[in-house]
């Protein structure tokens, strides 16, 4: 029975670790796609500035 126990609660841990990893890579995922919303913005403010001083 313990080994029973033993293997349940490390099947448990691996889980935890692998959804835990997953949240890590979600929100870097998150952040690089803020970061290249904000370029995106940034890029097509300024293609807007040109066009009207053009």
């Amino acid at each position: 029975m313990g080994t029973f126990m033993m293997a349940y609660l490390a099947v448990w841990l691996a889980v935890v670790f692998y959804v835990g990893r997953l949240g890590v890579r979600q929100h870097r995922l998150q952040r690089t796609l803020h970061t290249l919303q904000e370029r995106i913005q940034r890029d097509a403010d300024q293609r807007e500035s040109l066009a009207k001083s053009a």
